[in-house]
Parts: C-alpha cells; sequence; structure tokens
C-alpha cells in the first residue's frame, strides 16, 4: 500500500488496534506493513498505519450520502479518502467537518452538500430561529420571497440612558439602527418604520411604567 504524507502538528486521539499477522505460505507470518483506510459497520472511516504497530486514526464517518470529517486535521486526508471510497464503489454527495457549533459546510474540492432544514416549533412556525438562519444561508432567494425582504435600512428602536442630572433616574432615547428590512419580522429582520414605509411623520416613542 502506498503511504500518504498528511502532515499536521496535532490530531484526534490515536488508538493502538493491533491486527493479527498475515501467514505467509509454509506457516511463517508476515506482519502487514503500510497504510490502509477501512470502513467499518456503522459506516466510520479510520487511517491504519501498520509500520505503528496498527495505529488507528478515526477520521469520521459516512452519514446520510455526507462525509463528516472530525476535524480540520482529519480532512488532510480527504484524498485518500474519496480514492479510496471510489475504488470500492462507493459515492458520496458532500463534505462537512465537525466544529464547537455541530456541523457546518465546508465544501471540499467545489461541492457543498446542503444539510436538511431544522424543525420548525409549534410557536414559531417558520419564524423559528434556526429555521430562519437556514433560509437565510442555503436558500437566500426563497429566504427574502417568503418574507418579504426589501433591502438594508435604518429603525427606530430606543434604549435606556442615565439622566445626567438624577443618579438612579433613566429615560428612553430614540435612535436608528441599521436592520435588514422586510415585510415579516423575525430575529434577522426588522419591518420598516410606520412613518417610512406610509409617509407619516415621525412618531417619539411612547413612555413606558417606570422611565421619565
Amino acid at each position: 500500500m502506498t503511504e500518504d504524507t498528511g502532515n499536521f502538528e496535532t490530531g484526534p486521539e490515536v488508538v493502538d488496534t493491533p491486527e493479527p499477522a498475515e501467514v505467509a505460505p509454509g506457516g511463517v507470518e508476515v506482519a502487514p506493513s503500510g497504510v490502509e483506510y477501512v470502513m467499518y459497520g456503522d459506516n466510520s472511516i479510520a487511517r491504519i498505519d501498520h509500520d505503528k504497530g496498527g495505529e488507528r486514526l478515526n477520521l469520521g464517518k459516512l452519514d446520510g450520502g455526507i462525509l463528516v470529517y472530525e476535524s480540520q486535521q482529519t480532512k488532510a486526508y480527504h484524498a485518500k479518502v474519496s480514492a479510496y471510497l471510489g475504488a470500492n464503489g462507493i459515492e458520496f454527495e458532500g463534505v462537512y467537518v465537525k466544529s464547537q457549533e455541530g456541523l457546518r459546510a465546508d465544501p471540499v474540492g467545489g461541492t457543498q452538500s446542503i444539510p436538511p432544514p431544522p424543525l420548525k416549533n409549534k410557536r414559531d412556525g417558520d419564524k423559528t430561529q434556526a429555521y430562519v438562519e437556514w433560509m437565510q444561508k442555503y436558500k437566500p432567494e426563497e429566504f427574502a420571497a417568503k418574507y418579504g425582504v426589501t433591502g438594508q435600512g435604518y429603525v427606530t428602536k430606543t434604549r435606556k440612558i442615565p439622566d445626567p442630572e438624577i443618579p438612579g433616574r433613566f429615560s428612553r432615547e430614540a435612535y436608528k439602527a441599521p436592520a435588514l428590512l422586510s415585510r415579516r419580522k423575525t430575529h434577522l429582520t426588522e419591518k420598516p418604520d410606520v412613518q417610512e414605509d406610509e409617509g407619516y411623520a415621525p412618531v417619539p416613542p411612547k413612555p413606558e411604567k417606570g422611565f421619565e
């Protein structure tokens, strides 16, 4: 087998899993040598280095047609893994790399697959935060149409400010904040101010109880 040259400073935990030596004609044991790639019954993929006593490096897993690597470091072996899978007639649709936030798209060789959309909860429906973020990232045109996105702009918001003359007393101050404007408000978008949307004169924010 051909030795690969994936070099990196640190990597995932390595587990020693020596395999039984092969037996040559005449009963003489011949220890395996070189590097091989193996897929196990759970679709996990590992790199076995027989020159290091069968040292095993867990690279990742084939999950629903998506090749999921454990880290950027194990992804360094992608060319070898891809060749191994191809030689065994195993196809995959996309490549991802695990991160602290979960799985993120990380195209390799110019190929990227879109993960399935997150489930919507009953309360928020299609305004469920994870679903909205998925739409914006993977379906930007549908995102714009669904939520009525009109472009970047400004909306009026208020903030609490301390009274410079009376310690402990606060008031509300109106200010303009940049926002992605849309006909439907989500956690990523804002509806235009009424006066900007329909031509009304500006209206100062209503005083809130407990503020002067």
